[in-house]
């Protein structure tokens, strides 16, 4: 059977969606394989504080590229909203990377504090020009964008130490990006950018910190709860369900450019959403079992030293979160395509507050298990979160409706 060029864009949508994931998973692989677990570990902390960092520098105005890139009519006009929103993207990166360099030297800790910022650069320069390229649904040059940074990061494992590896994996990832912003550039005429800043891009950010912050954060938690065998177990898991979460995320992608075009007409919108819903939740089930059986595959070949009943609890909970975010992505992709970015601020101040609070206790005053508490509270504020977007999107929508 033939694919016909809806079909196939839907393929090329769920490669481009999963290419982030496949590197971790083939990347992660081989740093244990050619190195050990404690390199994979520190890399993985390494990368997962750069990643938290990016909300502000890279997703925050990669959302706003998405939204405003796809209803942009020309592509001069398209390229020059990528390049300034590019410019406070790139200025927001320089203040984090003087920020983490303090904090570096007040810490004693200034060499990790520069491995942070090397990752933080090269997401943002990765990130970005990759959202541009999704935003016009031209996954092909996205994922030919990845494949560059697959196989100069294979090339770094195998020809650098351990000492080196998280450096120039760094610079590839880095030179990947700058690559895309440069041909992106190309015959569009584009007029120089103006230097204004604008906050919504930080607000975007900041609410996409406060949520998938929660989640990146429990790499970095793991490792002052749990050994090392147990972080470089939890990151390979993480890395390998991503590849189970690909379908639904992809549909949300896929969906997002033309949800912007289409978001102030309410007959066809609502149209819209009741199929994504449905595709949304078939595919939700679909992961969900696959994540088990991901799960129980990696549980069965524990090393001696970890805890079986500790590991098998821990990833039911972060299935069961992963199962709630993902059936809230279609309303949180509603509040994002009509810049409601304080709405799901408001949402994400609450759960992460919560979430610090109880983290900063079992910090202070250990308890057996500890990691797992952390787990089973993210899973509860996954329920409260996925309540309250529907709430506000559902709201908006009644508003808009009724204008």
């Amino acid at each position: 059977m033939r694919l016909n060029s809806g079909h196939l864009q839907k393929l090329e949508a769920l490669v481009a969606t999963g290419m982030p994931g496949a590197y971790k998973v083939l990347i992660f692989f081989l740093i244990q394989y050619i190195y050990d677990l404690g390199t994979l570990g520190t890399i993985a902390s390494w990368q997962s504080i750069a990643q938290i960092v990016g909300f502000f520098t890279a997703i925050g105005w990669s959302s706003l590229v998405l939204v405003r890139v796809a209803k942009a009519e020309t592509k001069k006009d398209r390229v020059e909203v990528f390049n300034s929103l590019s410019i406070m993207g790139f200025s927001t990166l320089l203040v984090c990377a003087s920020g983490i360099l303090i904090i570096g030297v007040l810490l004693n800790m200034i060499e990790e504090g520069i491995q942070i910022i090397y990752w933080a650069t090269a997401w943002t320069f990765y990130q970005i020009p990759r959202h541009y390229l999704i935003a016009l649904r031209v996954y092909r040059k996205a994922i030919a964008m990845d494949v560059a940074v697959i196989g100069l990061s294979i090339c770094t494992i195998l020809m650098v130490s351990a000492e080196a590896a998280s450096v120039w994996l760094a610079f590839s990832m880095m030179a990947a990006g700058l690559t895309a912003f440069i041909l992106i550039q190309r015959g569009s005429n584009a007029d120089r950018p103006n230097l204004g800043y604008e906050f919504k891009g930080l607000e975007f950010g900041l609410a996409n910190f406060l949520s998938g912050g929660v989640s990146l954060s429990l790499i970095p938690l793991a490792a002052i709860f749990e050994s090392e065998a147990f972080v470089g177990i939890f990151s390979l898991f993480i890395s390998t369900m991503g590849i189970a979460l690909l379908i639904p995320r992809a549909i949300s992608l896929n969906q997002l450019p033309k949800l912007a075009k289409i978001v102030d007409l309410p007959e066809t919108l609502t149209t819209h959403i009741a199929l994504m819903r449905r595709q949304i939740s078939l595919s939700n089930i679909l992961t969900s079992t696959v994540c088990l059986a991901i799960g129980t595959i990696i549980i069965l070949r524990l090393p001696e030293t970890l805890s079986f009943t500790s590991v098998s609890l821990t990833f039911l909970l972060i299935i069961l979160q992963n199962t709630l975010s993902t059936q809230g992505l279609i309303d949180a992709n509603i509040l994002t395509c009509r810049e409601k970015s304080r709405h799901l601020l408001k949402i994400n101040i609450v759960t992460s507050t919560f979430f610090f609070i109880i983290t900063m206790i079992l910090i202070w005053k250990p308890i057996n298990h500890a990691f797992t508490y952390i787990c089973l509270t993210t899973t509860i504020l996954s329920i409260y979160r996925l309540n309250k977007t529907r709430h506000y999107a559902n709201s908006i929508n009644d508003s808009h409706a009724a204008l």
